[in-house]
């Protein structure tokens, strides 16, 4: 018999309790006294009628109750570690895709994605994130070549049939050309709208603004693009005036039209003088 039993058993036998703090400490001993306490349990003798042996139970079990907590923190710290090492492996792997694809043109990485022509869930990501900033750049790059005037995009315009139609179509450009239509015409609206109340609330400048557009409107005519109708039709109007043109004459016809004022009929071919009289 080693020396511990020997001690836990002559402790025992002489009635010397062990606090729980110090069988926590020494967990060994713990396990000894309690291999007595069982002992003695079979000759009827009750574990809770010992302090040393109820400190020593509790001890034992607060020290399970520690190691697996100790286990589960370590885990937890292996899956981070995991993890953050899988997240270092597809940030390197993003690196590569995202520098390949830099030196690709938009027209390429449009035509790749299109297609789906990517194996990874990282290397479509990488193609879909440079792709974005390539249509961000060429957006805005193309805003500043027409001078934000939606005019310039529609139809009608060179830009729009080289990039949409025929042998020199682009699907990429074309696109592009499409999302600024797109952002250009919400900016329009909410310009359009403003003007429309600020006319409204200021109907002195109603006359002189139609007589303006009036002008615009005769002097396009003049100029003999037969196919603008003497209405102010937007398709095909927005073709030969710039935006801010367009938006102003327009929220003038809208504001008089919410005045009761019609100019439908015959657009801005009514005079000035006659919406003078109308407004009076």
């Amino acid at each position: 018999m080693n020396k511990l039993v020997i001690g836990v058993i002559i402790a025992f036998l002489a009635g010397c309790t062990q606090s729980e703090e110090y069988y926590l400490s020494n967990i060994e001993e713990a396990k000894e006294a309690m291999k007595e306490c069982y002992a003695n349990q079979k000759k009827g003798i009750r574990l809770d009628s010992s302090d040393d042996c109820l400190n020593a139970f509790n001890a034992i079990n607060k020290n399970k109750v520690a190691k697996a907590k100790a286990k589960r923190l370590l885990e937890k710290e292996q899956r981070l570690a995991k993890k953050r090492q899988k997240e270092e492996a597809m940030k390197a792997e993003m690196l590569k895709f995202t520098d390949q694809y830099q030196q690709s043109t938009g027209s390429k990485l449009y035509k790749a994605h299109k297609r789906r022509e990517c194996e990874s869930r990282i290397q479509c990501k990488a193609l879909k994130e440079i792709l974005t900033l390539k249509i961000k750049e060429s957006i805005e790059l193309l805003d500043e070549q027409i001078g934000s005037e939606r005019a310039k995009l529609v139809s009608s315009g060179k830009l729009y049939k080289k990039a949409c139609f025929g042998i020199t179509k682009d699907d990429y450009k074309c696109s592009v050309i499409g999302e600024l239509d797109n952002q250009l015409l919400s900016a329009a609206k909410i310009k359009h709208q403003e003007m429309i109340r600020f006319y409204l609330d200021n109907r002195d400048k109603i006359q002189p603004a139609y007589s303006e557009c009036h002008k615009t409107i005769k002097d396009i005519m003049t100029a003999g693009i037969n196919h603008v109708h003497t209405t102010w039709v937007y398709e095909a109007s927005v073709n030969y005036v710039p935006d801010n043109v367009y938006i102003k004459c327009h929220s003038v016809r809208k504001a008089l039209s919410e005045l009761g004022v019609s100019t439908h009929a015959q657009g801005f071919k009514i005079t000035p003088d006659e919406i003078n009289k109308k407004l009076n």
